[in-house]
């Protein structure tokens, strides 16, 4: 009996010491990533402003893709199955 009991807390305690190990690791490891990103250079530009690019990023795409005067090409060929 007692020494089921001396099993079950070294079973606890074990596991205990292996997953605070575990978590001490992750977080040696995360921490190395984020000090990575940041040495990699500054920070990515405002979100507003690279919504504004991609926004007229898309205006262009579209006004080339429908062949409008505006936008410099030729219009695309249209496909029979469209008609």
């Amino acid at each position: 009996m007692l020494g089921g009991l001396i099993a079950a807390g070294l079973m606890v305690c074990g596991i205990a010491l292996l997953s605070a190990g575990a978590g001490t690791g992750a977080s040696w490891l995360l921490d190395r990533g984020r000090a990575q990103d940041h040495s990699a250079g500054p920070a990515r530009a405002n979100p507003a402003t690279e919504l504004d690019e991609l926004t007229e990023g898309v205006t262009r795409l579209r006004a080339t893709i429908s062949g409008s005067p505006d936008s410099g090409a030729p219009p695309l060929p249209r496909s029979r199955a469209a008609e």
